[in-house]
């Protein structure tokens, strides 16, 4: 894998070609010191991907997106400005990474990069998808300046499940349904003064099942300009519509635990924080870390610990209320999102009955593995009122609960406040 960092913060270089060393990532890469120096390589060098500081010396990461063709970018910035996050979602970026000035951000930069590549795999797997069902023979009728068929050609009979005498002489649009179906309609009458239209319509096969088509109509007209009937293509786009819907779950849903993952975390957190700037109801984040994990990965390998990691997320999706929202950040990592909590007390519950899970041991390939895990919380808006705040202090004090031997703290300005030994002491051992 050929990466190529766009970075003029010679630190942040650094700890990145650490980090690579350290944890024996399997990238190449080549660092560009600025934005004119990153040309210069995307000229010379084709890579799978591109990680780029947002404020360059000499312009922005945005202005290396018009150069990348389909290399999927990643930002990496230091401001945690929610607006520059969005502009980068919308500008094409696939993923954007806080800065920290320990640089812990790298510890989700693995996860980071596959996901961003296993899109644009998934991307061009759609892309060769739609251009196969091009060359497909699509569906193909003729009606006369009424809009009733006159011809069919065996493709369409075949979609549609009628021989050719049942679809003869009937008024197309009666195939037809949904919120296109009066443009369509519009055409056919002549009412709208449009030549051709093209739209996608839900349909109606024989049996009355309903599908989703794609369907192009134009005028057919004699040699003196008089319209005299209308030529229709139509694609069943049924395949087509599954796949869109499979890609868009697996852009925000992790692949090994099927939770939202850290890209749906983020906007669910954005958006319901944004609805409370006006009314700041109160919203409790919950960030839990499992307990020496890594453990044992390094000594029963990675297909052991995904069975582990697996097995907890069940407990910890069932663990908390129906409106509550979980999520896996990465690796080991796992945040939770509290609406509706009106006390640290109410928290309080819902953080027991999520460490209660560990209580019972895990069974897995055959092995018996007794986890825990360490929980720090922070509330909106009394801890912060932005996303990227409230994680970073769910992450304090989720560190000073792993200091502390596990279960759960609450966040503070020096994270020992009543509240948090409360609840550690109260919580399952």
């Amino acid at each position: 894998m050929c990466i190529l960092v766009v970075e003029d913060d010679e630190v942040d270089q650094k700890a990145f070609i650490r980090h690579v060393k350290s944890e024996n990532l399997p990238y190449d890469y080549d660092i560009a010191g600025s934005l004119a120096e990153g040309r210069a390589f995307l000229k010379k060098n084709r890579y799978d991907l591109v990680i780029s500081d947002y404020f360059l010396g000499d312009g922005t990461g945005f202005d290396l997106i018009a150069e990348l063709d389909d290399t999927p970018l990643i930002f990496a910035t230091g401001t945690g400005d929610e607006e520059i996050a969005v502009k980068a979602m919308k500008s094409g970026a696939y993923d954007y990474l806080i800065k920290d000035p320990e640089s812990c951000y790298l510890k989700v930069l693995p996860i980071t990069v596959e996901m961003a590549l296993h899109n644009k795999r998934r991307e061009r797997e759609i892309l060769m998808l739609s251009q196969a069902m091009q060359s497909v023979k699509e569906s193909v009728c003729v009606t006369d300046i009424d809009g009733r068929i006159t011809f069919v050609n065996e493709s369409f009979t075949g979609t549609f499940g009628y021989l050719k005498g049942e679809v003869l002489g009937r008024e197309l649009h009666a195939l037809f349904k949904g919120r296109a179906y009066k443009a369509f309609v519009d055409v056919l009458s002549g009412n709208s003064g449009l030549e051709s239209w093209q739209g996608e319509l839900e349909s109606r096969r024989k049996n009355g099942e309903t599908f989703p088509i794609s369907l192009s109509i134009s005028r057919v007209k004699d040699e003196t300009g008089k319209t005299v009937g209308y030529a229709v293509i139509i694609r069943d786009i049924t395949e087509l519509k599954r796949y869109e819907e499979q890609i868009q779950y697996m852009a925000y849903h992790d692949q090994l635990t099927d939770l939202p993952n850290r890209r749906f975390f983020f906007s669910r957190l954005g958006e319901l924080l944004g609805t409370r700037r006006q009314d700041p109801e109160p919203v409790a984040l919950l960030f839990l870390d499992l307990d020496e994990f890594k453990q044992i990965n390094d000594r029963l390998g990675h297909d052991v610990g995904d069975h582990i990691l697996r097995a907890v997320a069940r407990r910890l999706a069932q663990s908390v209320r129906g409106d509550d929202f979980v999520s896996r950040m990465g690796g080991d990592e796992f945040t939770f999102i509290l609406r509706g909590i009106r006390s640290k007390e109410e928290a309080a519950l819902v953080a027991k009955r999520i460490l209660a899970c560990f209580k019972d041991p895990f069974t897995v390939e055959g092995g018996t593995f007794h986890i825990k895990g360490s929980l720090g919380v922070s509330f909106f808006p009394v801890d912060g009122r932005d996303a990227v705040t409230l994680v970073k202090k769910a992450d304090a004090a989720m560190y000073q609960a792993k200091a502390a031997g596990g279960n759960a703290v609450f966040f503070s300005d020096d994270l020992q406040t009543e509240e948090g030994k409360r609840l550690q002491e109260s919580s399952p051992a």
